[in-house]
């Protein structure tokens, strides 16, 4: 479960970097940003995946039942980030673009993307910046 948010965080927090070069979200600026961040994806995916299958062969019986579903659960939370939400954000956008569900015709895809923005404005306000003494007030 921790893999899919994260990720998907990741992936939808470079789509509204992207968009705001683009100026709309579209098929390409969401393979893009899919692209972007799929080394990162597979890297990090990766290397918990050795080191929860080095537990899983060097555990004992006790730890066997854990590990196994924490490869499962990296599996499917790296496969859920990447191929599902993704698709599903573009598919919901063009189905709130085209007005045919409520009155609003807003976009799904831009809530999200809004969403994405205000967990990145949290964590800029949560981390202030150190004072710079290279630049003197007059």
């Amino acid at each position: 479960m921790g893999y899919s948010m994260i990720d998907t965080i990741v992936v939808f927090d470079r789509i509204r970097e992207n968009r705001g070069r683009y100026g709309t979200i579209t098929r390409k600026v969401i393979n893009d940003s899919v692209n972007q961040t799929l080394s990162r994806t597979l890297l990090t995916a990766g290397n918990t995946m050795v080191m929860v299958t080095v537990m899983y062969i060097c555990g004992g019986d006790g730890i066997h039942g854990f590990t196994f579903v924490m490869l499962v659960g990296i599996v499917v939370g790296t496969y859920s980030s990447v191929a599902i939400a993704t698709p599903i954000l573009l598919i919901g956008g063009d189905k709130f673009a085209a007005g045919s569900v409520g009155s609003t015709g807003g976009r799904i895809a831009d809530a999200v993307v809004k969403s994405t923005e205000a967990v990145t404005v949290n964590r800029a306000v949560a981390r202030p910046r150190p004072a710079s003494n290279n630049n003197p007030t007059p």
